[in-house]
């Protein structure tokens, strides 16, 4: 145990002691690569030693046991049980004071931290010296740390070409600019770069939410829908479909619908599955190997892995014909020849 913790330079250890167990190891050829080994035997002898990863959880009570973000930290448990390790949750929705959150996983010798998803643009104030640490998702702003995140561009590429080989030609999207800024504006860069292949008349400009709080209607969506027939539309919010039914459209029979973030609220819908539980996995698994490289601290270089979803097939996208009532195949005009003199 004495070696071990002197490899990973824990301060319970005098430091003259670490420095000399260190020394004798690298004279036997010891190098950091196997300290995972050794990290992970300490864990699986159990006692203080055996919370070594701390999960934070920056979420509100309402969205910490949604089915969104659920999966996350599913993922990271179960990985971390695999590994013989116990992942401890630390929530600031308990209004505890980050300063005092970073003096309690020190005290608990803990050795990575992952900060968990949430809303808006997160700032913690926290001494990050000591833990290998990363985020997941791009909920944390400050500081920026090493992640985990959906690749939004992917996902977005992939929803298009699979609504397009399904016969879709006019695809619309609906888009909070919140989601939007939240992922870095990938969902929006990707649907123009998309739009930009097609000819005018395929095209159709993106819809961005202008629901206030405790609205349950967007009051442009209609007027939008009429004016544009779109024969399918992307959305990320589960109340387009009945906003659909509303403007006497029926799914799929009228028009196509796909979810860009699929949960439980949606299961039966088409759309992207973003792999939380997976990403969750990698969570740890990218922390495993921060700690074996000694990674602390905020990074002077931050990583970011990322994965994409897989698209998912059900009721709300159909096989599609050339015409429709939602979105009949208007072509351009050709243009008159010239008549000759």
């Amino acid at each position: 145990m004495t070696v071990s913790l002197s490899l990973r330079d824990r301060p319970s250890i005098p430091e003259a002691t670490r420095e000399r167990v260190k020394k004798v190891a690298t004279e036997m050829g010891y190098r950091p690569k196997a300290l995972l080994g050794a990290m992970l035997a300490d864990v699986r002898r159990g006692g203080s030693e055996s919370t070594v990863f701390a999960w934070i959880d920056i979420l509100g009570p309402s969205q910490f046991h949604a089915p969104w973000f659920r999966g996350y930290l599913e993922g990271a448990t179960a990985k971390a049980e695999e590994l013989g390790i116990r992942l401890d949750v630390f929530s600031l929705r308990e209004r505890m004071r980050t300063r005092r959150l970073g003096h309690i996983l020190k005290a608990r010798g803990i050795l990575g931290v992952i900060v968990g998803p949430g809303g808006g643009r997160q700032h913690l104030n926290m001494e990050w010296d000591g833990f290998s640490c990363l985020a997941v998702g791009r909920s944390l702003w400050r500081p920026d740390l090493h992640r985990v995140v959906t690749d939004d561009f992917q996902n977005m590429g992939i929803a298009l070409r699979q609504m397009v080989h399904q016969g879709y030609r006019r695809i619309g999207l609906y888009l909070s600019p919140f989601v939007d800024r939240e992922t870095q504006f990938n969902y929006s860069s990707r649907f123009l770069k998309f739009q930009e292949t097609l000819p005018k008349y395929r095209q159709v400009p993106i819809l961005y939410e202008h629901r206030i709080p405790g609205q349950t209607h967007d009051p442009y969506f209609q007027q939008w829908l009429h004016r544009w027939k779109p024969d399918a539309l992307l959305c990320h919010t589960k109340e387009c479909e009945a906003w659909l039914q509303e403007g006497g459209l029926e799914v799929p029979g009228d028009i196509g619908l796909a979810h860009l973030m699929l949960s439980e609220h949606v299961a039966d819908w088409s759309g992207i599955d973003q792999a939380h539980y997976h990403l969750g996995e990698m969570a740890i698994i990218r922390l495993l190997s921060l700690v074996s490289a000694r990674d602390t601290g905020i990074p002077a270089t931050p990583t970011s892995i990322s994965s994409q979803g897989k698209w998912v097939i059900s009721r709300t996208l159909g096989r599609k014909h050339p015409a429709s009532k939602s979105s009949p195949e208007v072509k351009p005009r050709k243009k008159a020849a010239p008549r000759s003199r």
